[in-house]
């Protein structure tokens, strides 16, 4: 559920901040009003595109933020757990955006700044968005295979089936590191046991260095 909504700078707002309650809630105004510009807001903070030119008029940054509260039951929070984005106890998930005019957008979660495609993994299950043309939506992979999960109730399993899959990328990882490690230290034991060999079929003597000075102060 969407609980607040803060915009700075972003098109004609200067600043503005709403606070959602449960419930049935309408939007209304004349044309012009701006209530599209709060959901072109909500829109990118879950992953929509982003353009200079939605930065306010004489400013050099924009910034979005939203907080969402998330149900127990809600799929997102197994896959925030994973990534370390909220606490095993926590349900509060709130996203922010800040887009600036040298074209160096950034993505925080909980504080985190994150890749603008884990906003877009994440952003879909937070916020549906209807408009015209919105049933080409259907024809994107995710819609299908979330609605494919949806229908069989499958999200808590995806959800354990994604932390697991997390948690074995994670380990793999881990190994891939200590089979590189491993190279190496292979690689270092070949090249000094080389070096040794060539110290010993050199035959130097404690001295050599000392008698190699003498000779050659002899030749000059």
């Amino acid at each position: 559920m969407l609980v607040e909504l803060r915009i700075v700078n972003f098109a004609l707002i200067e600043q503005l901040s709403l606070q959602f309650q449960s419930g049935f809630i309408v939007l209304t105004g004349e044309t012009g009003a701006g209530k599209s510009l709060l959901i072109d807001a909500i829109a990118l903070l879950v992953g929509g595109r982003a353009s200079t030119d939605q930065i306010r008029t004489g400013e050099d940054e924009a910034q979005l933020e939203a907080s969402f509260h998330l149900p127990d039951t809600h799929p997102l929070l197994q896959r925030l757990r994973s990534l370390d984005l909220i606490g095993q106890h926590e349900s509060e998930l709130i996203l922010r955006r800040v887009l600036s005019r040298s074209g160096r957008h950034r993505v925080y979660l909980n504080g985190s700044l994150c890749p603008l495609r884990v906003l877009e993994e994440l952003g879909g299950t937070l916020v549906d968005i209807h408009g015209q043309h919105e049933q080409q939506s259907l024809l994107a992979p995710a819609k299908q295979l979330d609605a494919l999960d949806a229908f069989g109730r499958l999200h808590e399993l995806r959800g354990r089936y994604e932390q697991t899959y997390q948690a074995w990328k994670d380990l793999r990882t881990q190994l891939d590191a200590l089979q590189h490690e491993g190279v190496d230290r292979a690689r270092i034991e070949d090249m000094l046991r080389f070096q040794s060999q060539e110290i010993e079929q050199a035959g130097l003597l404690p001295d050599e260095e000392e008698l190699a000075r003498h000779e050659r102060q002899r030749l000059v």
